[in-house]
């Protein structure tokens, strides 16, 4: 009886551990739950089944340097990141990247191939692999302009707005009027009779026709032409490679002249700045061999400077808009500047922002405000 008892206990020390670091569970399970083995977690609904799961998770990450997978069938990410902050977890603080299928071709006789691991998709149009980018830097470029939606805009653009085919950087802060800006764009497009896809991620269609009607910008108008089309979507709804898949799926079918992208920084919540700066790199190499004009904002942290915020991505564009926000007075005021347009002669000053029902104007910065607000930069005309 003690021998067999012995026993049991040698067989219980030889069984490797992985502590959860939930306060109890340890001591009670004598170490943690049984390393590289399956443990079923079972119960009604509401007994806490998923925040033992997720804390599992957690403790690991935080003390015990141990990545961990997540799989959940019930519910979303944005309801797990909103459900578990409660609990103190910030969830998407802790996220390395979203889970990937990755290829790479091993040899291939007679002929030369990418060596790189590439991502791939399987989804209802069947395999899809996704190359990092192009290799060759051979986009046509032409002298066409194209004009911005805000006619003062156009005048500080060399009177015409902008190149036909290249891609613009609308930067600035939290309501600075980056998402106005953009729209004004993308109904100046329809009005010519051309395609535009506006890809929305922080306001559902429905929000940005309101809000824009507020500022004397129609967009339902060109919605019920065929012209204008508004995917508006949560990014945290897929993974880098997913979203890339869906923008150019809608792509090919649209064929626009015109896209817009607002905003890009919110991909950071669900890829680190490289990833993020590999989809873009890989979307604007696909619309510029198309001859598509693309229109990026970017929302600015308010503890940094524009320009030093936007370093990663600028380099990729054309023209920078940029937009900062003072205080006048009792008056919160938006001030606009262009940092930069390859290839043409552009206005260096810094004009005030105005949004009224009447729609966008720009104007010459008051006496009052210029010795703080008036800024003088470089031409970008390189």
């Amino acid at each position: 009886m003690n021998q067999t008892h012995e026993q049991h206990d040698d067989r219980a020390v030889m069984v490797a551990k992985a502590h959860t670091g939930i306060a109890g569970l340890d001591e009670i399970t004598h170490g943690g739950l049984p390393a590289g083995r399956p443990t079923l977690v079972c119960g009604g609904p509401g007994c806490g089944k998923t925040i033992l799961a997720m804390e599992f998770l957690v403790r690991g990450a935080l003390e015990f340097d141990e990545p961990g997978l997540f799989v959940s069938f019930e519910e979303s990410i944005e309801d797990l990141h909103h459900n578990f902050r409660s609990f103190g977890f910030d969830l998407k603080a802790l996220i390395e990247q979203v889970s990937k299928r990755r290829m790479r071709v091993v040899k291939y006789r007679g002929s030369a191939h990418g060596m790189d691991k590439y991502p791939f998709l399987i989804g209802d149009t069947g395999f899809t692999a996704l190359p990092i980018s192009s290799i060759h830097l051979e986009h046509g470029v032409g002298t066409d302009r194209v004009g911005t939606g805000v006619p003062d805009l156009d005048a500080m653009m060399g009177g015409q707005g902008f190149f036909r085919g290249s891609t613009v950087l609308i930067s600035g802060g939290a309501g600075a009027g980056k998402s106005t800006l953009a729209a004004a764009f993308a109904a100046a497009t329809c009005e010519k009779g051309e395609k535009c896809l506006q890809l929305a991620f922080e306001e559902s269609a429905g929000q940005l026709i309101r809000n824009m009607r507020s500022v004397g910008i129609e967009l339902q108008p060109w919605i019920d032409q065929g012209l204008l089309s508004i995917q508006a979507r949560r990014p945290t709804l897929f993974g880098i490679e997913e979203h890339l898949m869906a923008i150019f799926r809608e792509v090919r079918r649209m064929r626009p002249k015109a896209v817009v992208i607002d905003p890009i920084t919110n991909f950071l919540s669900i890829g680190a700045p490289w990833e993020v700066k590999s989809l873009l790199t890989r979307v604007l190499d696909q619309l510029r061999g198309m001859g598509a004009t693309v229109l990026l904002t970017s929302l600015t942290p308010g503890d940094g400077t524009i320009e030093n915020s936007e370093a990663g991505v600028s380099s990729m564009t054309d023209t920078w808009i940029a937009l900062n926000q003072k205080m006048n007075g009792n008056l919160r005021q938006c001030y606009l500047y262009v940092l930069k347009s390859r290839g043409m002669e552009h206005s260096r000053e810094v004009r005030e922002l105005k949004m009224s029902a009447s729609g966008l104007s720009l104007r010459p910065v008051s006496a009052a405000g210029s010795e703080d607000n008036q800024r003088r930069e470089p031409s970008g005309s390189s």
